[in-house]
């Protein structure tokens, strides 16, 4: 089994937008040119290449939850350094 071990850091947090971080991988190719309409504007929409994605607790693969609770909520995060193993 690969692991890579990666570090987010909140530098700020704003109390107008709703929503979290959502964090992950995909082979899908996206580039300047990729049409908006092909990128979805939620990464669990990500289904049409192999994607694998941590949002709030939950690791998502090309759209299905396939853990839960699975580390801490992205949904928490506050301003400082977090450190996830993926």
């Amino acid at each position: 089994m690969f692991l890579s071990r990666f570090q987010i850091r909140v530098d700020q947090l704003s109390r107008q937008w709703s929503g979290s971080l959502q964090v992950g991988v995909t082979t899908m190719a996206i580039s300047d040119s990729t049409p908006l309409s092909v990128v979805p504007t939620n990464a669990v929409d990500l289904t049409s290449k192999t994607t694998w994605i941590m949002s709030g607790s939950e690791i998502v693969k090309n759209g299905v939850t396939v853990k839960e609770n699975y580390a801490p909520s992205l949904e928490r995060l506050e301003v400082g350094l977090g450190s996830f193993s993926a």
